[in-house]
């Protein structure tokens, strides 16, 4: 099965880049295959990952109620995971791979618990049946499942997908924030939401809003973003995206 679906040329790469032998290349991905951790066809490619631990929100939330000292809830840890720069072990890790990863692919998603983390997902409810809530009813105990999609024709070069955030001298520097996504409750509206959200951007010197499918933002939300931060932070560039013509008003309405 997997002779028909992967060529010669990606065993012998996986080969040389793992130091192991063909044969347990194509015993890993009969395995995979077996167990739909790897399904192929002409247009893409797609891989899940699943284990049974505490599960990545559940432990982001864990270590974020240590360090700011107060409940936060899985939508709190959901808005720390698109800015970027998230990680609950600092001596071991950047906090950079779910960013970079997830505008590497075409379509990403990370699910644990009743939270899930996307990108490049258009159908967000129809996503979640079809693709993650299957190794629910599957398996006993899910802690993470990771779900990762590409074109296999894809042009989509590492070096861009970096270059697009970061750069070679002062590291990660931008992010992007889609409004729809983190703000699920409702329309950003109020300075509570906004303050969540600004939490830690001071880390960039560009961010990004994404007001993409967002019709409405609150006087609240808009000045405490582009008037009261911007006036604490002037070294960060805040910049609103793929924002209709109200949503810039009050933009500029709170600018004044």
């Amino acid at each position: 099965m997997y002779n028909s679906i992967f060529d010669i040329e990606f065993i012998q790469k996986t080969t040389y880049n793992f130091q192991i032998s063909v044969t347990t290349v194509k015993r890993y991905l009969h395995e995979c295959l077996a167990n739909q951790i790897i399904v192929k066809d002409v247009l893409y490619t797609e891989i899940t990952i699943t284990d049974d631990g505490i599960g990545i929100f559940k432990n982001i939330q864990n270590y974020l109620t240590v360090e700011l000292g107060k409940r936060v809830t899985y939508q709190d840890v959901l808005v720390e995971l698109y800015k970027g720069k998230m990680t609950t072990a600092a001596q071991n890790h950047s906090g950079e791979g779910v960013f970079f990863s997830s505008k590497s692919m075409d379509e990403f998603a990370i699910w644990s618990d009743d939270m899930v983390y996307v990108q490049g997902v258009q159908e967000r409810n129809q996503f979640m049946q079809n693709h993650l809530i299957a190794y629910y009813t599957r398996l006993q105990r899910i802690g993470t499942a990771v779900m990762m999609k590409l074109a296999n024709q894809s042009k989509r070069a590492l070096k861009e997908v970096f270059s697009m955030y970061s750069t070679i001298d002062e590291g990660f520097i931008k992010t992007r924030i889609p409004i729809k996504e983190v703000c699920q409750e409702g329309e950003p509206i109020a300075r509570s939401q906004a303050r969540k959200l600004l939490y830690r951007l001071e880390q960039f010197k560009i961010v990004e809003f994404d007001f993409a499918e967002v019709d409405f933002m609150g006087q609240g939300f808009a000045d405490e973003v582009f008037r009261v931060f911007k006036n604490r932070h002037p070294e960060v560039e805040i910049v609103p995206i793929n924002a209709c013509p109200d949503i810039l008003s009050m933009v500029k309405h709170v600018q004044r």
